[in-house]
């Protein structure tokens, strides 16, 4: 079973293949893989118990909610099991279990500041900006683009080059550090761009 963290219940069901007379009952419960109960991506649930009353082909529902947030993480899973066989005494086989697959659909986005400074400083700060939350964290790499100042003369050139690392937390700031070059000449302000060219880790 797979389903979207966002799309609210996840209804899965229970069947009997074969015919069982008087009916039984079982109880179902989840079960933390890399989905958990502690981070919050879903709501346990235990010992919820279904009852047949026996017809060959029966199906019972029950439902799992995942948690909605806006943490970008891997998609994850969590398994459900059967136990606790009750209301007969025939043999009924209660072994098998689901695995339910929670597909993460949330985005997270990098926002980067116009930065100045002087040469004579001979860096400037510009600082990046992480919206929403992300799992494990990542480094963002980026790209100088020549405008008015050019590389090697005016500024140091970046080319696909990691700039920043981001523990992944919700409005996480970095600073990016470029060298500009202090070359002594009386010239008019200049400027170049910094693009954000890729994400790793």
């Amino acid at each position: 079973i797979s389903a979207n963290e966002d799309d609210g219940t996840i209804t899965v069901t229970a069947s009997l293949d074969n015919s069982v007379q008087g009916g039984f009952s079982v109880d179902v419960s989840t079960i933390d893989g890399t989905a958990t109960i502690s981070d919050g991506d879903y709501g346990a649930v235990t010992s919820e118990t279904l009852t047949f009353t026996g017809t060959a082909g029966e199906t019972q529902t029950f439902s799992i909610l995942p948690t909605t947030d806006l943490k970008v993480e891997a998609d994850e899973t969590l398994t459900v099991s059967q136990g606790n066989l009750s209301a007969t005494s025939l043999s009924v086989d209660i072994t098998d279990g689901a695995t339910v697959t929670i597909n993460n659909d949330d985005a997270a986005t990098i926002t980067i500041a116009d930065g100045q400074g002087v040469e004579a400083d001979g860096t400037i700060t510009i600082v990046a900006t992480l919206d929403n939350p992300v799992q494990g964290g990542f480094v963002i790499n980026a790209t100088t683009l020549d405008g008015t100042a050019v590389a090697a003369t005016d500024f140091t050139a970046l080319t696909d080059a990691a700039v920043a690392t981001f523990t992944g937390t919700a409005g996480e700031t970095q600073n990016i550090v470029l060298t500009i070059t202090d070359d002594m000449i009386g010239e008019d302000i200049e400027a170049f761009t910094v693009t954000l060219t890729s994400v790793s880790g």
